[in-house]
């Protein structure tokens, strides 16, 4: 089953605003490998055509080596990786990463990383400063990666990093946060609004470990043997998570939400919308599975949405978002 059309996606009034950005369609492909330009190959035409945007795998602004394989992990309810922020470094990202996403037929936000403000302003004066970068429409902050030494940001931090990305740039920024508790959250919130973002994605993956060796055919005491494997937590299992995340920011302040985490279909994409969320990033349903052929995901989702527009008596996503505020 294919995407819908450009004019079908029109008619079956899949466009949604996020801030600044007018989106035609409310799926948004999230960061991670499969958004790389590594292996473009893993994002198929259809499946882009179906994507409103699609966001960046992070780029930093010198290349990191991130941690050593095993990076992914499959695990009950979803993956986990600890991949670390692995990438080239932005002047190998904007000569041969960058133009392979841009050959897409979707559009692209960079998603960008830095600890320090200057870092970060000076990664984006380069992504300003090249012709190619022309085409992007905005920019996603990672302020919550869970596979670094240090924690995320606090507020001050924050804030100070939004607020220097601001100054270097007039595009839409959005800002990715990880699940936090109810204070938190907000803090981090308000002091991504006060810096100057225009969006909020809730959330990153979820800090979490699994045990990994040994020969589970023959049961043996959990003992050294079996080996830590701390990375952060995606999928099917992160949705709740992610679900009580939107509800928490969109109650709080004024700044739309987009949700992530666990989107596999039609309900988890409603209950997002449903908490206030004005878009959805997909990610692990994405990942390629170890057999078998990937489901195309994107073009079937788009596709069972505007039928359940249609079902409930509506052609547009805005006015069907609406009920739900």
């Amino acid at each position: 089953m294919g995407s819908l059309t450009d004019m079908e996606t029109a008619r079956a009034g899949l466009t949604s605003v996020v801030g600044r950005v007018t989106l035609g369609s409310p799926l948004i492909i999230a960061a991670g490998p499969w958004s790389a330009g590594e292996e473009p190959e893993l994002v198929a035409p259809a499946e882009a055509r179906a994507a409103g945007a699609l966001i960046s795998k992070t780029v930093t602004l010198r290349p990191r080596a991130g941690n050593p394989e095993p990076t992914v992990l499959a695990v009950s309810g979803g993956l986990l990786n600890c991949i670390g922020l692995r990438n080239p470094g932005v002047a190998e990202f904007i000569a041969g990463r960058l133009p392979r996403l841009l050959a897409l037929p979707t559009r692209v936000l960079v998603s960008v990383a830095a600890e320090q403000p200057g870092e970060l302003a000076e990664l984006l004066v380069r992504l300003e400063g090249e012709t190619a970068a022309e085409q992007v429409i905005g920019y996603e902050l990672n302020a919550s990666c869970p596979n670094l030494s240090g924690e995320p940001p606090a507020p001050p931090q924050l804030h100070a990093l939004v607020a220097a990305a601001r100054q270097k740039t007039g595009r839409p920024l959005w800002v990715k946060l990880g699940y936090a508790d109810r204070s938190l959250l907000g803090e981090r919130a308000r002091a991504c609004a006060d810096g100057g973002a225009d969006a909020l994605v809730a959330t990153n993956t979820a800090p979490a470990l699994a045990l990994t060796g040994g020969d589970s055919a023959t049961p043996r005491p959990l003992d050294l043997e079996l080996s830590p494997f701390l990375g952060g937590l995606s999928g099917a299992a992160l949705h709740p998570l992610a679900l009580r995340a939107v509800w928490e920011l969109t109650r709080a302040q004024p700044l739309p939400v987009i949700g992530c985490g666990g989107v596999r279909g039609l309900d988890e994409a409603l209950a997002f919308f449903r908490v206030g969320a004005r878009a959805v990033q997909i990610g692990s349903a994405l990942y390629p599975p170890a057999t078998g052929a990937r489901a195309p995901v994107l073009s079937v989702l788009q596709r069972e949405l505007a039928e359940h527009l249609r079902e409930r008596g509506t052609s547009s996503l805005v006015d069907y978002l609406q009920r739900w505020r």
